[in-house]
């Protein structure tokens, strides 16, 4: 028996979801400051994980009625922003954070989700109401979510060894390093409830 080697040339996605999620893309410097796009970065370290479980949950659910399209297949319900957001007390409390961050990140920088309808654009009111217009998961770019959920891990993790660090130089306590880390992964989990 011979052990055949497996190949596989096709080009891969090779681009860092690192620099994706924490660079604003050419689009995107025109359309929003760096300090909004860095408030937005956070609060998606956050909710992240819980805007990823809520997108691929939606996009199970196939379109109903008269928001059905022709291409309906390729993507999930179509819902307004709002209802891409899952209830808990902090989503609660950043909803209108998370509208943006969704439609600025994951509509207009990721691309995970697709518009149905156009939103209004006041340029005197300098706003973008999505009241009127439905989002959709586009299911064909879901391999983008394994990648994000490991940059949100790996933030997380680097900012526990920067706080241990840190907690470990100011009190030479390895007691304290090791308080401060279970209290970091303890507020981590409350954000999610």
């Amino acid at each position: 028996m011979t052990d055949y080697r497996v190949l596989d040339k096709t080009k891969a996605h090779e681009k860092s979801y690192i620099s994706v999620v924490f660079r604003r893309n050419d689009r995107l410097k025109d359309d929003i400051s760096l300090s909004k796009w860095i408030w937005l970065t956070l609060i998606e370290l956050i909710v992240g994980f819980e805007l990823i479980e809520s997108i691929v949950t939606t996009a199970s659910v196939p379109p109903y009625g008269k928001n059905q399209i022709e291409d309906s297949g390729k993507y999930g319900a179509e819902l307004h922003l709002t209802h891409h957001i899952p209830s808990g007390l902090i989503t609660n409390l950043l909803r209108s954070q998370i509208i943006e961050l969704l439609y600025y990140k994951f509509y207009y920088q990721y691309l995970l989700l697709s518009l149905v309808g156009e939103p209004y654009i006041d340029d005197t009111a300098h706003t973008i109401d999505c009241t009127r217009t439905m989002f959709r998961a586009r299911k064909e770019i879901f391999y983008q979510l394994i990648a994000l959920r490991r940059v949100y891990d790996l933030s997380w993790l680097v900012f526990n060894l920067f706080i241990d660090l840190l907690v470990y130089y100011l009190s030479s306590s390895l007691e304290w390093a090791l308080v401060s880390a279970l209290t970091i992964e303890g507020v981590r989990r409350l954000l999610k409830v």
